[in-house]
This record gives structure tokens, C-alpha cells and sequence, in this order.
């Protein structure tokens, strides 16, 4: 063995004896304060913190055998009960801070693992909870405990600037900020206008000269900001500050403060009053850009545009924005033509290309649409012709590709829906690799389609020039298929056109991985987990995954699976899988597709049976295995079912009383919905899809003029993003459970899943 191989093996082994060490604690766990384990994890999986804020001191002086670190998971917990809602020195927010402080205190200094990062952690939260609760001398005083024992951050410097700005000690404030500029460059550029603000407050407070301009510079050139607005706040309150402005800056900048509250109509006020300080030849671009957003949201723009006489490159911005939402589509277009060549940064150049190609292409249906109507679809296909030529001049000096995806998208879906075949084909050979590889591979698979709804190409059986076209074809789909970086949802459906099995999924790691994992990290996140603090646990995995390493990540994906979190666990895993060098093995799929609730499936009882690999997509797309899982629009559980739908389906199956949050009550009603839909469509499980995202009524309505097209692409010409990444997040997910375990061949699963052919593989 070398002693790279020996280093790498004592690593690895000391990661997992320590991961084991962890469950094992977890597992011996009693409980604590005052609480057994059962009434433990009851309280933290509810919403009610009054018994948290009823702990006495004898029942905090038990920490059970998670030690101190119990002080910091408890006020995670309350933090993460709408901890930013609470009122500061309220009994949530004291409680919690006091739990910072305890864990900070009690944790041993000068250790490592988890118990290191932990009190760093737990330090950090307890200085941002004294800020927020205005106490500044003791934010000053844990600060430079915090830095004498931990070592100076930003995180727990930055706060000691409202703290010396609040206690007026103007001499620190000022050295405190120049010492922050040169120690973390990046933070100060990125809080480059509180620096600014504090600087300028310390100088003015203590008799210097270089307030003035500061304060100016801040006010009426930077954009607007929180720090703009305490500034402006302090010009309202403090003579010496109003006396640096005129009249008419003095309404710019009650403006500026009205459009960053979105009062457009107190801001259309205030810029009329502002005169020569809002439009004049000084004005920055910082002020005429808040006085167009003045005029553009405020009512009767129509009236007074003729009022906005700023003059430059952000004027004419504007002005053509003005054109542009009194609908002169022809105006908008040409004005912003002209300022995307003289734009002065590519990002503005940018922008004034995306609108004028919107306006031309808006202005060109229009035009269509009020012509003669013998005219109008030779009309409109021109205006889709001009729209992809805009879109391909454009490709050649753009900096952000995906700034264009939407108008992309658009003209592709007009495309579609008109059935623009060669439009279509031709956005993919001219457009469809300056898109990205999603994009690309959505035109070049539609395109490939296209060829097959003209006449079809004939089999290998026919003459040998129709043979030839019908390779050229297959192979087109095959390149598609190869295609590792295209999306699995376009290479699964393009090996299915041409026949093929490719390796849909990566190949299994050969090798072990290197051992670049922290176990600091790993322990850290791995005792947020098993206080069953998992939401928070997967959040701190998040943002370090890069510390946590292949390792690390594959641990923690393990440890969420075992505490029942499969959506955890596939979520650690999803970290793994958005590497482009990761090779996975076969307990990484295991992980990333897993299938809990197979027994409940199976015991369904349905008038007609679904694919069970089906199933498993559905619900892994709809909730990701979570029981509790509610939808911002109040659809409930595993599959995600609205509570007027359930009601139905419920009285439809039998089945009262019936609770969501149950698992076998949620799958019943939902998998049997689900059946009843691919009933109702003809057995084509795409279309129940769509149905069950949006509602059979508004499916039937959305798909009654595409009756013609495959439900492949039926899926592409839907108006609803969110309808069309459902349908193919199921898809890649049914056929990749059919290639797990199933044994089912990806075009064996696509076919029923596209064509409803009978057959489905999966083992039931």
C-alpha cells in the first residue's frame, strides 16, 4: 500500500467510525430537557414553541446525552419556527438568543468535529440575535470575545457597525470600516453602501469634510437601496443633512424613496417637483432611472409622457420602454435597436436587444392579426420567419444566452402550435447550440419529429432511397440519444424513436473516491439531523457541500434514508448527481429513486392497475415521498392531491373517513384520481399527467386544438411551464425506475407512457 493509498484509507475509515459514532448516539438517545425521546421528537415535529418558552432552569440543565449542543439544536428549531417573524426582545426571540448564548458558552472551546463548527455557529447567531435586539454594548463585548477565541469574520464584525454607529463612537466606527474594506474585500464591495453610510455618519458626527460628498454620492448616484433610504431618512430629520441638497434634489430623492416602495404615484408627484434634478444634464443614471420607473408604473403615462425630457442612453432607455407599454410596437422596436448598439455595457446591450426583438415580434402578429384575413397566416409565419432572424443576429454579440430562452421558447411553441415544421428546423440548425444544451436538445429532438409528421419516412425494408432517408433519421435521434450532456427526458425519447438502449445512466463507480471530505462538516450537519432537525440538516449540507465532499454527502444521504427522509436523502443526493465527474453507485440510485411506500402501493386496490414504476415517478415528482408535503396552492401529501379533488375521489372510492396526511388514504385517492383520469383520456398516461396538474376541465380546454399532435409533443406546445416540466419530470423518473428495477427497457416504458401500448414492465 502507498502512503498516499494508507492516508486515504485512515481518512475514510475515520469518517465512518465517526458517522457510526453519531447514529449510534443517536440511537441511545433519552430525550432531553425534561422530555423522554418520544415527547422530544413530538414537540420539534409540531408548531407550538409556548412549551420550549416554558422550560424551567432545571429541565435546560438537562441536555440528555446530546450534551450542550442540545442548547444549539433547540434554538435552531425555535429560529426555524418563523424565528424571522418575532419581535425582538419578545419571549421567542429571548429564548432563542439565550439558547445561542448558552450553547456558545457550555460547548468546549478549542475543539473539533462537529462540536468546533457547532459553537462557531452557535457564536455567530448569538451576536446577529443581540444586534437584532438593539443591545449594543453587549454586541461589542461578545464580539471581541467572539474574536479573540474564534478569530475575526465579517459575519461577526459586520454587526459591531450598527453597534458603534448606534453608541456614537465615531473614532472606532470609522477605523472599523476602513479595517473591513481591506479584510474582506468581497463582503465590503458587496455592503458597499452601509459601508459608505456608516462612514459618512461617523465623519459628519465628528467635524470632518468628507461627509458631504459621501452622503451626496450615496443619495443621489448609487442606486436605490435600504441604505439610500436611512440616508434619505437622516436628510429628513437632520438639518445639516438637508442642507446639502436643493429643493429640487431634495423631491429627487423623496422619489427615489417612493419608487423603492413601490408608491409610483407618490414618485410621478415628486419628479414633477424634482425639475432639472431628475431630468437636467446632471442628473445621474442612478436618479433618471428612478424617475422613468416613476413614469412607466404610474397611471396616465399616456398623458404625460411628453413631460420626460432626460436626455442620455438611460433616458432613451426608458422612453422606449414608454413606447414599448403603450403598445407602438414598431417605435419600441427601432429605439431599442439603435440602443442596443450603443449601449454602454454589455448587459444593457443585452437587455435593449431581448426588448427590441419582443417589440418586433409583438408588433408583427399584431400587424398579422388587424390585416386582411385571407392574409393572416402567411403573415404571421413571416413574423415568426423575421423573429428567428433577430434572434440569430442577435446570438452573435449577446453575453447571456439564457436571457433569451423565453422569447426562444415563444417563437418555438408558435412554431408548434401552428405547425411551422420548417421554422422548427430551422431554429435548431441555425439557433438551437447557442441556447444550451436544454434548449438545444428540445429543438433538435421537435425537429427530428418533424421530419417524422411530414410524410413518414419508410422502414429499412423499402427502396433503398427511402431507406437511406429513414437511417438518416434514425440517426439523427441516435446522435440525440448519445448526447450526454442533453437532458435524460430528450435522450430517453429520442433513443425511443430510434430504437435504441443507451446508457441513460451514468456508469457505476469504479474506483473508490478521493477523501476529500470534512468530518467537521459531516458531524455538524449529522447532529442537526438527528436532534430531527433534517429540513435545517439538509440546508447546512447545501451550503457546504463542497467541505462535505463525495464521502460526506454519500454519509448524510444514509443517515437521512435511516430516519425516515428519503426526500432528504435523495435531495444529499441530487448534490452528489450535479457533479459532472461524479460516478455514482448503485446505492446512490438506490437513494436518488428510492421507493418507500411499496407495500401501500401494492395493497391498492384500483378498478384499473397502474405501472408501479409510474406511480413511483408520479409521487417522487409530486411530493418527493413527503407525507406532509403542502403546495403553496394547498394540494396535500404524497400525492399532492387538493383537498376539493380528494373530497370527490374519496366519495368515488368508498373511502370515509379519510385523513390527506395519511399515507394509505393519500395514495388511495390519489393513484385511484390519477386512474380515473387515463380513463377519461383514452389511456394515455401523458395526458392524465397534464389533467392532474392543471384539472381535467383546463386540459381539455388547453388540448382541444392539438389533437393532431403526439402527446410527446402535446407536452411542448402546452402554454404552462409548470405543466410541461411536471409531465417530464415524471417521464425521466418512470423510466429510469424501470431501468433500476424493473428491468424495463426505456422504450418499452416510453411507448406506454407516450403511445398508452399495453405492457408496462415493472414487475407487478
Amino acid at each position: 500500500m502507498t502512503l498516499e493509498a494508507g492516508s486515504f484509507r485512515r481518512s475514510f475509515l475515520g469518517l465512518i467510525f465517526a458517522f457510526s459514532a453519531i447514529v449510534s448516539a443517536f440511537a441511545q438517545t433519552s430525550g432531553a430537557f425534561g422530555l423522554d425521546a418520544k415527547a422530544l421528537a413530538a414537540l420539534l415535529a409540531g408548531q407550538d414553541v409556548s412549551p420550549v418558552l416554558a422550560l424551567g432552569d432545571d429541565e435546560l440543565a438537562d441536555t440528555g446525552s446530546y450534551g450542550p449542543s442540545a442548547y444549539y439544536y433547540l434554538a435552531r428549531w425555535l429560529d426555524w419556527r418563523e424565528g424571522k417573524l418575532w419581535q425582538p426582545l419578545s419571549p421567542e426571540e429571548t429564548r432563542a438568543r439565550l439558547l445561542y448564548g448558552m450553547a456558545y458558552d457550555r460547548v468546549p472551546g478549542g475543539g473539533s468535529g462537529a462540536d468546533k463548527l457547532l459553537r462557531r455557529s452557535a457564536g455567530l447567531a448569538f451576536i446577529g440575535r443581540l444586534a437584532e435586539a438593539g443591545l449594543w454594548a453587549d454586541v461589542l463585548a461578545f464580539s471581541d470575545r467572539f474574536d479573540a477565541e474564534e478569530g475575526s469574520t465579517w459575519e461577526s464584525d459586520r454587526p459591531r457597525l450598527e453597534a458603534l454607529d448606534a453608541l456614537g463612537r465615531d473614532a472606532e466606527l470609522s477605523t472599523l470600516v476602513e479595517r473591513l474594506r481591506s479584510a474582506f474585500p468581497t463582503e465590503a464591495s458587496r455592503e458597499g453602501d452601509a459601508l459608505s453610510y456608516f462612514s459618512a455618519m461617523a465623519d459628519m458626527r465628528s467635524g470632518g469634510k468628507a461627509w458631504p460628498r459621501r452622503l451626496r454620492v450615496l443619495l443621489l448616484e448609487t442606486p436605490a437601496s435600504d441604505w439610500t433610504a436611512r440616508a434619505f431618512a437622516e436628510a429628513q430629520s437632520d438639518s445639516r443633512v438637508r442642507g446639502l441638497f436643493r429643493e429640487d434634489e431634495f423631491h429627487a430623492l423623496a422619489m427615489r424613496d417612493a419608487v423603492r416602495r413601490k408608491d409610483y404615484g407618490r414618485a410621478f408627484q415628486e419628479v414633477l417637483l424634482a425639475a432639472d434634478a431628475t431630468m437636467g444634464p446632471t442628473a445621474s443614471r442612478a436618479i433618471i432611472s428612478d424617475a422613468g420607473k416613476a413614469f412607466l408604473f404610474s397611471d396616465g403615462l399616456a398623458d404625460h409622457e411628453s413631460l420626460f425630457v432626460a436626455q442620455g442612453w438611460t433616458a432613451s432607455f426608458y422612453k422606449a420602454r414608454f413606447a414599448r407599454a403603450l403598445e407602438r410596437w414598431d417605435e419600441a422596436a427601432s429605439l431599442f435597436k439603435t440602443l442596443a448598439s450603443g449601449a454602454p455595457t454589455k448587459a444593457d446591450a443585452d437587455a435593449a436587444a431581448w426588448y427590441s426583438l419582443e417589440c418586433s415580434y409583438r408588433g408583427g402578429l399584431a400587424a398579422a392579426a388587424a390585416g386582411d384575413p385571407n392574409l393572416r397566416d402567411s403573415a404571421t409565419a413571416a413574423a415568426r420567419s423575421a423573429q428567428l432572424d433577430g434572434l440569430v443576429a442577435a446570438a452573435a454579440s449577446w453575453t447571456g444566452p439564457g436571457s433569451f430562452l423565453d422569447l426562444a421558447g415563444g417563437l418555438y411553441r408558435d412554431a408548434l402550435a401552428a405547425r411551422d415544421w420548417d421554422l422548427i428546423e430551422a431554429m435548431d440548425s441555425k439557433l438551437g447550440s447557442k441556447l444550451g444544451y436544454d434548449m438545444a436538445a428540445r429543438l433538435s429532438y421537435t425537429s427530428c419529429r418533424a421530419e417524422e409528421l411530414r410524410p413518414v419516412p419508410a422502414p429499412p425494408d423499402s427502396g433503398a432511397e427511402d431507406r437511406s432517408e429513414w437511417q438518416a433519421l434514425a440517426g439523427r435521434f441516435s446522435n440525440i440519444a448519445r448526447d450526454s450532456s442533453a437532458p435524460v427526458y430528450y435522450r430517453a425519447l429520442a433513443a425511443w424513436r430510434a430504437g435504441l438502449e443507451p446508457p441513460l445512466l451514468r456508469a457505476l463507480e469504479t474506483s473508490a473516491p478521493p477523501a476529500a471530505a470534512s468530518v467537521e462538516a459531516e458531524s455538524y450537519v449529522s447532529g442537526l439531523a438527528g436532534f430531527g432537525l433534517v429540513d435545517i440538516a439538509f440546508s447546512e449540507a447545501s451550503a457546504r457541500s463542497s467541505a462535505l465532499g463525495v464521502v460526506g454527502l454519500r454519509a448524510l444521504a444514509s443517515l437521512f434514508s435511516s430516519l425516515n427522509r428519503p426526500d432528504e436523502a435523495a435531495r444529499v443526493e441530487a448534490l452528489l448527481f450535479s457533479r459532472p465527474d461524479f460516478a455514482p453507485r448503485r446505492s446512490d440510485y438506490d437513494l436518488l429513486y428510492p421507493r418507500p411506500y411499496l407495500s401501500l402501493l401494492r395493497d391498492l386496490d384500483l378498478e384499473r392497475a397502474l405501472p408501479e414504476a409510474l406511480e413511483l415517478g408520479i409521487l417522487r415528482s409530486e411530493s418527493l415521498f413527503q407525507a406532509d408535503a403542502v403546495s403553496r396552492s394547498g394540494a396535500i401529501g404524497l400525492s399532492q392531491v387538493m383537498p376539493a379533488t380528494a373530497a370527490g375521489q374519496a366519495r368515488a372510492i368508498g373511502l370515509s373517513p379519510y385523513d390527506l396526511e395519511s399515507p394509505a388514504d393519500n395514495l388511495a385517492i390519489g393513484m385511484s384520481y390519477f386512474a380515473s383520469l387515463l380513463d377519461r383520456f383514452g389511456g394515455k398516461p401523458l395526458r392524465a399527467m397534464m389533467a392532474y396538474n392543471v384539472g381535467p376541465n383546463k386540459f381539455r380546454s388547453l388540448a382541444v386544438a392539438s389533437s393532431d399532435l403526439p402527446d410527446d409533443l402535446l407536452v411542448e406546445e402546452i402554454g404552462i411551464a409548470e405543466t410541461r416540466q411536471y409531465c417530464r419530470n415524471i417521464l425521466q423518473s418512470t423510466v429510469v425506475y424501470g431501468l433500476l428495477y424493473y428491468g424495463s427497457a426505456a422504450g418499452t416504458t416510453i411507448d406506454s407512457l407516450v403511445e398508452g401500448v399495453d405492457g408496462d414492465g415493472t414487475g407487478r
